[in-house]
């Protein structure tokens, strides 16, 4: 998908959905689906010149068919809660070191219960700053690049489940003369809860006479992971997550945990 992602597809260089996609809070925060849940909706893309670009569009909120394989072919508007406009301005810099920067916000029209009440809120929004540069070039191997990236996302504290995310990283391309289109990524990312939910657990604990354990923040990702093409069609990527504070969200005082995985994309 072209909104709310950077069309470079440097993101999908790892495998937690933190990065691969587009910023945690569309989905945590709104009516907004991810692949393969389908909705019904609309874009139009406005060149504004060669290197800046306007995209915009809208999409139906159903939050009944969200995940429901029963409903997969239910594209009809009866259980529409709203509507998500997302609008986008993505600018794409050329030369030697090519980059792409997008400035986003959406609002999802849909009443929603507020976090920590039982009133509703009409409607919910939120904004997102991506970017992918290139830092380095290698003259002697075309190809040969090392892109950094950054992520910065917002939602609003009445009924999003955490408020902000944050991620940055690089990935080489080209790690080896011998494997053009082989990556190498390494990336950080923290996402932070929203303090009105954090307040509901706490107090949750305080009235169960227990204590609320003594957690960070945020929730903090590193991850590792190697592309290998190993044909023209198939690619693996084997990858290391170390996640810090798991249950920064939940409340609840959760190991680190380290995570070891292996993703095979076929591509027809």
């Amino acid at each position: 998908n072209d909104l709310g992602g950077l069309d470079s597809g440097i993101l999908c260089n790892f495998m937690n959905a933190g990065f691969c996609g587009h910023p945690l809070n569309m989905s945590g925060g709104s009516g907004w689906t991810n692949y393969p849940n389908a909705h019904l909706g609309v874009r139009v893309k406005y060149d504004l010149s060669p290197a800046w670009q306007l995209r915009v569009a809208a999409f139906n909120v159903d939050p009944e068919s969200n995940g429901n394989s029963s409903r997969a072919w239910h594209l009809g508007p009866k259980h529409t809660t709203g509507t998500v406009v997302p609008v986008e301005l993505v600018y794409k810099l050329q030369g030697d070191l090519p980059g792409e920067y997008k400035l986003g916000y959406y609002y999802d029209s849909s009443d929603v219960k507020r976090v920590g009440s039982d009133d509703e809120v009409s409607g919910r929004g939120g904004h997102y700053l991506l970017v992918d540069q290139a830092i380095w070039n290698d003259p002697a191997s075309p190809g040969r690049s090392l892109h950094a990236f950054g992520q910065y996302s917002a939602s609003s504290k009445a009924a999003s489940p955490f408020t902000k995310w944050y991620g940055t990283g690089v990935v080489l391309y080209k790690p080896f003369e011998g494997r053009p289109k082989d990556t190498v990524a390494l990336g950080y990312g923290r996402a932070v809860p929203n303090p009105r939910s954090r307040d509901v657990l706490e107090d949750a604990a305080f009235n169960a006479g227990q204590q609320f354990p003594d957690i960070d923040s945020a929730e903090q990702l590193i991850e590792l992971s190697y592309g290998y093409q190993a044909t023209p069609w198939l690619n693996l990527r084997p990858d290391v997550q170390y996640i810090i504070e798991p249950g920064a969200f939940s409340g609840k005082d959760i190991d680190n945990a380290l995570v070891v995985g292996l993703q095979v994309k076929a591509t027809f």
